[in-house]
């Protein structure tokens, strides 16, 4: 079970510029490492012209995949890739794009403006998937940012009693 990030448009897309989105969120996956993110997907019609898309967003990355989403084009997360994908539609085809996550609102796109609260929205949730990125998902040991630095992956003491309380998995 996972956490989802959602969108759909206010009101029914043009059938061009349905073919042409579908067509490019295909393409936007190329490159781009997914680690904050699943890739986009539009969802089948529903035969009404509302387009609809997800995401399921991973809170709590690998340590490696993380350390390699890094290497990619500093300030640029998969998170934003979505958001400027959405925003460049919305001016691109005049629509509207209205974001939930798991069905609580989250904001909207319109006129391919982007609110600077909805982009920070998403970008804490990144920052927090970053910082998780720092323990093991299984252990919740502590691991090193050099892969190769002694005690990298070691689980934690013994004795220390395991972390209680909520944890993430990683599917």
């Amino acid at each position: 079970m996972g956490v989802g990030l959602y969108y759909q448009t206010t009101r029914p897309a043009p059938a061009d510029a349905a073919v042409v989105i579908r067509r490019e969120v295909s393409a936007a996956s190329a490159g781009q490492p997914w680690i904050f993110c699943e890739p986009p997907c539009i969802f089948d019609d529903e035969g009404d012209g509302i387009l609809q898309g997800g995401t399921k967003l991973n809170l709590h990355p690998w340590p490696d995949e993380h350390r390699e989403a890094m290497r990619h084009p500093p300030g640029r997360t998969d998170l934003q890739v979505v958001l400027d994908l959405l925003t460049d539609w919305s001016a691109r085809f005049d629509l509207t794009w209205e974001l939930t996550i798991d069905g609580a609102p989250l904001g909207r796109i319109e006129s391919g403006d982007c609110p600077p609260d909805l982009s920070e929205a998403l970008e804490a949730l990144a920052a927090v998937a970053g910082e998780l990125a720092h323990f093991d998902p299984t252990t919740g040991g502590r691991v090193a940012d050099d892969p190769d630095e002694p005690g990298a992956f070691d689980d934690p003491p013994d004795d220390r009693p395991p972390p209680t309380g909520p944890r993430l998995y990683r599917s």
